[in-house]
C-alpha cells in the first residue's frame, strides 16, 4: 500500500479560509468509493498552533499505479481547480506502508 500526504498553508490573501476548508473536506471525502484503488482519504484543517501548516490531506492507495491514476482523475483535478485560491506552499510525501 502507498500513503500520499499533502500539506498546505492557507493562501495569505484569502479571506475566511477556515470556512472554505470545511467545504474542501467534504469534497475530498466525497471521493471515497468513486476512484479505483483509493482505500481511505482524510482531510484535516483544524490544525494546532504548534505546527507550521494549515491543512493536511492523507490518502492510502493499493499501490503506486492507483496513486498515479488518482492524480490524473478528473474528480480529483476538479477539486484542485475549485479550491486553487485557498492553497499556498504545497508539500507532499508518498511512501510505502
Amino acid at each position: 500500500m502507498v500513503k500520499h500526504i499533502v500539506i498546505w498553508d492557507y493562501n495569505p490573501s484569502f479571506l475566511n479560509p477556515t470556512f472554505k476548508a470545511k467545504d474542501l473536506k467534504e469534497d475530498f471525502k466525497s471521493l471515497e468509493g468513486k476512484i479505483d484503488g483509493l482505500i481511505s482519504i482524510n482531510f484535516y484543517y483544524d490544525i494546532l498552533n504548534t505546527g507550521n501548516s494549515n491543512m493536511i490531506l492523507e490518502t492510502v492507495f493499493n499501490n503506486e499505479d492507483d496513486l498515479a491514476n488518482y492524480q490524473e482523475n478528473s474528480l480529483h483535478k476538479a477539486i484542485g481547480i475549485k479550491y486553487k485560491d485557498l492553497f499556498y506552499n504545497r508539500r507532499c510525501a508518498d511512501y510505502i506502508i
